[in-house]
Formats: C-alpha cells, structure tokens, sequence
C-alpha cells in the first residue's frame, strides 16, 4: 500500500510539472518578440519626405507598444507620453543650417505631421530633437522644438 501510494503521488507530480511546462513554457518568455504598434501609411509617408529632403540625413522615433495603444484607445492612460522625433546632423557643409531655416523645415513637418496622422490621440505633444551647426564653434548642438498636438 505504501509502495502504491509513493507511485501515485510521483505520477501526480509529474502530470502537473508537465502541463506546467506546456502551457506555462517558461524558456520561451525571454524569446517572445514584443508587440509593437504600426504607424499608418501616411506616417510613414511623411517620414520618407523627411528624410528625402536632404536637411536631416536620418529620422528615428520610439514605436509605442501596443499594448498602450490598447489602453490609450479605451481610456485607461491618464497621462499620454510625447512622440518624440529625432532628427539626424547635416553631413553636406554647403548648406546654410541657421536656425530660422531648420525651424522653418521643422514647423513645416511638424505641421504635417498634425493634420495627416491619425496616431495622435496616443500622444501629448509632438517634440523634434534636432542638431544645428554653429559655424562660429564649429560644432553641432543638439535642440528642441515641441508642439503641443491639437
């Protein structure tokens, strides 16, 4: 009777660490690819027409997760996080990069982005991160200009 009960109680162990592996698989939660959310076509449209422009040789935002655009879109998040874009340094010397021309480029996208997408009820405010060229030092400073989306 012993022997019977000690064969029972193994068996049970057993099932349970082997449905646990099945459906609780734990050397797959590290390997899961994170679910991140695809922004519209006309996003990237406007991406591509930045980066075409020559000013600004790359663009690079943070893709939101989707499980807060999934909370953004039934009400949950109480406070909404800002798109920011950055925008790379001008590899080409031969153009002027005062600051009234990029901050011109800069309302014009900005501008462009807020009419055509329609991602922004997930955001706050639209910041641009950008490098101008100060001939005068002959080095790149990194700077800002935020919007706050309507």
């Amino acid at each position: 009777m012993r022997f019977l009960n000690i064969i029972i109680s193994i068996l049970l162990i057993s099932l349970l660490a082997i449905t646990m592996l099945i459906f609780l698989n734990p050397f797959t939660w590290g390997m899961r690819a994170k679910e991140v959310y695809k922004f519209s076509d006309k996003f990237r449209q406007i991406e591509s027409d930045i980066q075409k422009d020559s000013i600004f040789n790359n663009v690079e935002y943070e893709v939101p997760m989707k499980w807060y655009v999934k909370d953004c879109e039934r009400g949950y998040i109480d406070k909404k996080v800002n798109l920011d874009i950055r925008l790379g340094k001008v590899d080409n010397k031969n153009i002027n990069l005062d600051t009234v021309f990029l901050n011109k480029k800069i309302d014009f996208y900005a501008e462009k982005i807020m009419t055509n997408l329609p991602e922004k009820i997930y955001y706050d405010s639209l910041i641009f991160y950008y490098s101008s060229f100060f001939t005068s030092e002959n080095q790149f400073k990194l700077d800002r200009r935020a919007y706050k989306i309507k």
